[in-house]
C-alpha cells in the first residue's frame, strides 16, 4: 500500500470510530433529554447536531479549542445565510477524553449585526 492509500484507510477508520462514538453519545445522553429524539432530527444542516438551541461539534480529541470553535463558527455562518436561526450555545465534545466544552455565545448577535450593517 502506498502513502495515499494508507492515509485514506486511516481517515476512514478515524471517521468510523468518530461515528460510532457519536452514536454512543447520542444513545446515552439524548435519550435522557427526549426519548422521541432521533439522530436524524439532531444532525442536520451538515452539523454534528443541533438540539434545543445548542450546536454540537464532536471530535475524537480536541487538541485546539480555537480551531474547533472556528469550524463551528463557519457552520453558524452557513445557517445564518440560509435564514436558519443561529443556536445560542456551542458545545465542543472531545469523545476520547469524555469532555465537553461549553461556549455560551453571542454569535447570533454578532452575526446578525455583521449581516445587517448598512452598506450605504
Amino acid at each position: 500500500m502506498d502513502f495515499n492509500q494508507n492515509t485514506a484507510l486511516a481517515e476512514r477508520e478515524r471517521e468510523q470510530g468518530e461515528r460510532a462514538l457519536k452514536s454512543e453519545f447520542y444513545n446515552t445522553y439524548f435519550l435522557r433529554v427526549d426519548k422521541n429524539l432521533s439522530i436524524d432530527q439532531i444532525q442536520n444542516n451538515y452539523t454534528d447536531g443541533i438540539i434545543n438551541g445548542n450546536i454540537l461539534e464532536f471530535k475524537l480529541n480536541i487538541t485546539n479549542l480555537n480551531s474547533t470553535l472556528f469550524q463551528v463558527i463557519k457552520y453558524l455562518s452557513r445557517l445564518r445565510i440560509k435564514g436558519i436561526p443561529v443556536p445560542k450555545n456551542i458545545f465542543l465534545i472531545s469523545l476520547m477524553e469524555n469532555k465537553a466544552f461549553s461556549r455560551v455565545s453571542h454569535f447570533d448577535e454578532i452575526i446578525l449585526k455583521k449581516c445587517s450593517v448598512s452598506r450605504a
